[in-house]
């Protein structure tokens, strides 16, 4: 998730899942809470960070934030002059630290939501 490390992350996945043990009253040894999470139709952190994502894909795609974040993203189509089959797709940037793969211009999942909206979207 973003740009933290993996032990903060673990920290609130860890807590997350401890309230809702508390919530339901469930042993504090269950180890497995997915179906807690589903029962009380609360989404998982992951599953809120995919959706953020997601959304925020979804307003770039449809121009719906500042220019400032649009021009983090662009098309196929301006980088190459020729016509190419992912030209309507949006350019994922290669980078060589592992640092700078954590942002979401770079995200692959965030690529796999702009590939899925503009299929929806031309249809």
């Amino acid at each position: 998730m973003g740009c933290k490390k993996y032990s903060s992350t673990a920290k609130i996945v860890y807590l997350t899942k401890k309230a809702i043990r508390i919530i339901t009253n469930s042993h504090r040894c269950a180890h497995d809470t997915h179906p807690l999470f589903r029962r009380l139709s609360i989404l998982k952190i992951e599953e809120l960070h995919k959706l953020q994502v997601a959304c925020f894909m979804y307003k770039i795609c449809k121009g719906l934030l500042p220019p400032y974040f649009s021009a983090m993203f662009c098309l196929n189509e301006t980088i190459h002059l020729y016509a190419t089959r992912h030209a309507n797709d949006y350019h994922i940037t290669v980078h060589r630290t592992s640092l700078l793969k954590k942002k979401l211009s770079y995200r692959r999942e965030a690529a796999r939501c702009l590939v899925l909206l503009s299929t929806l979207v031309s249809r």
